[in-house]
């Protein structure tokens, strides 16, 4: 079975508040996971946080995060929260 995935990249075009709606979309589209990267305007785990409150079976990951900008202690404490918030969807 083919599975299907979209990045969000160029972040700064979007409105964060529309990540749920649009996780939500592509949830009832068929697609199978959903990434975001870590961009200089948009904190990456915060938009996966979002998106994990707003559907129930797509997979939600890390496209990239900078590792330059977060200690190992903090990533690993982030991916955590994200993995509990996801109900075990989130990838890093």
């Amino acid at each position: 079975m083919t599975q299907k995935g979209i990045v969000l990249w160029h972040q700064e075009t979007i409105d964060a508040r529309d990540v749920p709606r649009f996780a939500r979309w592509c949830e009832d589209s068929g697609i199978d996971s959903l990434w975001f990267p870590e961009t200089w305007v948009r904190d990456g785990g915060i938009l996966i946080a979002m998106a994990a409150q707003a559907v129930d079976k797509i997979k939600l990951g890390a496209a990239v995060f900078n590792i330059y900008g977060r200690t190992p202690g903090l990533m690993a404490q982030t991916a955590a929260e994200l993995d509990v918030l996801s109900s075990g969807r989130f990838h890093l």
